[in-house]
């Protein structure tokens, strides 16, 4: 093989191993990379998922609360309101009055009189009917003066002339949608109770200002809607833009709000970008029918803020650990393949022949280890390559101990079993090396790396003309 193609199949060789070794660096590299990678990325995992349910669970304990509150100051208000009207129709000059008014037909006086009432409770309206439902005076404000409705078959009236204190809600039509009021109705009678005169009813309007006094109290978005003649949910009042809520609350399904209110069921109401949760809550009229309800809302966006601030902090140091990893893995895989490498590209040298070098490892672990193996191999090939087992010289010695007339003899008896012992060891045992013979003035010089197998005939022939000059001499 010519010593061009060797050299360019040592570098391919060499580009296969030194490619190897890549492969060898980047398995270690990616392996270390993917447990951190696994590590890290399912620790993350694991904090948001709990994360997002830790916050799940806060807006829901927040919604409920804003229920419970909510309900709170619907049921004190109606409470607080029923116990104003209750004492104001047991005044003796008002019974008297409103008695007087309804018998003479003074509507006048009776609207006079529903003006004291509204005032006395701070009411937006206050509305007088006669012992049989018939509407006698009404003072709100597009509704003023307004009379002789039959109003016995509404549930607050209906119950109130059954001798029987009443709330709900009352909505009215309004120029931009429906009215919601809170009402009472108590009976109105003579002072000895036994005759009923009529039925006072008054309400407190549900507003926006309102609907902030909630927002203030419960932290959550307000909002406050009645079914419109389809069933479908219509905004009459909330703290978040009419508009937007409007058509959000619009796409709701009327069951899901009014069919399940008494548990309060969670909506997820999208709006400008972000997810609103919120809690239905319904509002009932005197019989128990749900004609509107209201809604807590609160931002899943804003309940989440705290955790997105940890993730994010999570996910920086989760960057700065997988590059803190990755840097060290490469370092750990650089020390492991650089002694590799080494000791690849000796055992090249080896089978080429040449034993010169040494590898330099210091690392204690098993790669040093076999490194120091290897390096002892490699001193102890020298020193056996110079010279195997001294063999050319203890041959020297024994053939110039001969007198030159018995030398061929004892060549051919004695020291033939000698050569073809050693040819049998240089055989078996020291191919690829070579060693050059020079018997001048009986010296042996050093054998050179070659194949001394292939040069034992010549080896025999050197010898025995040694000899035979000196037999013709004698």
């Amino acid at each position: 093989m010519s010593t061009g193609n060797r050299t360019r199949e040592c570098g391919k060789a060499g580009g296969i191993r030194v490619f190897a070794l890549r492969r060898l660096g980047s398995k270690i590299f990616l392996a270390s990379a993917l447990v951190v990678v696994t590590v890290l990325g399912g620790a993350l995992l694991l904090t948001g998922n709990r994360a997002g349910r830790a916050a799940d669970q806060s807006i829901d304990r927040a919604l409920a609360g804003t229920r419970a509150a909510i309900d709170d100051v619907l049921g004190g208000r109606s409470r607080m309101l029923l116990q104003v009207a209750a004492g104001l129709v047991q005044v003796p000059n008002y019974l008297a009055r409103i008695n007087a008014a309804i018998e003479s037909r003074n509507r006048a006086d009776l609207l006079d009189q529903a003006d004291e009432f509204r005032d006395q409770t701070g009411a937006a309206w206050a509305l007088i009917t006669d012992a049989d439902g018939i509407q006698q005076a009404w003072n709100y404000g597009p509704e003023r003066g307004a009379f002789g409705d039959d109003l016995s078959e509404s549930s607050i009236v209906g119950m109130a002339l059954a001798w029987d204190s009443t709330e709900g809600v009352w909505i009215e039509p309004g120029p931009d949608g429906d009215v919601i009021f809170q009402a009472v109705g108590v009976p109105v009678f003579n002072p000895v109770r036994t005759a009923l005169y009529g039925v006072l009813v008054v309400a407190l309007p549900i507003d926006s200002t309102f609907a902030f006094e909630l927002k203030g109290r419960t932290n959550s978005d307000v909002v406050f809607f009645a079914r419109d003649s389809l069933g479908v949910p219509r905004v009459a009042v909330s703290t978040l833009p009419r508009g937007s809520i409007d058509s959000a609350i619009s796409r709701i399904e009327p069951d899901s709000v009014f069919g399940i209110t008494e548990h309060g069921v969670h909506q997820r109401i999208p709006l400008a970008g972000e997810t609103l949760i919120g809690v239905v809550g319904p509002m009932r009229t005197a019989s128990g029918i749900a004609v509107g309800g209201y809604l807590g809302l609160r931002s899943r966006n804003v309940e989440l803020a705290a955790f997105v601030q940890l993730r994010r902090t999570m996910i920086f140091a989760f960057v700065m650990g997988l590059g803190l990893a990755l840097v060290s893995s490469l370092m750990i895989a650089r020390q492991i393949t650089r002694p590799v490498r080494q000791l690849v590209e000796v055992t090249r040298r080896v089978g080429e022949g040449h034993y010169s070098g040494t590898i330099n490892v210091r690392s204690r672990d098993e790669i040093g280890q076999l490194a120091s193996a290897f390096d002892r191999m490699l001193t102890q090939l020298r020193e056996k390559g110079r010279d195997p087992h001294g063999v050319v010289e203890k041959l020297g010695r024994k053939v110039s101990a001969v007198r030159p007339d018995e030398r061929v003899k004892l060549w051919m008896n004695r020291e033939r079993l000698e050569v073809l012992r050693i040819t049998e060891w240089l055989e078996n045992g020291a191919t690829q090396r070579r060693a050059e013979v020079n018997l001048s003035d009986r010296a042996i010089a050093k054998p050179k790396p070659h194949d001394m197998s292939a040069n034992v005939p010549g080896l025999y022939n050197v010898i025995v003309h040694s000899v035979t000059p000196r037999e013709q001499s004698g």
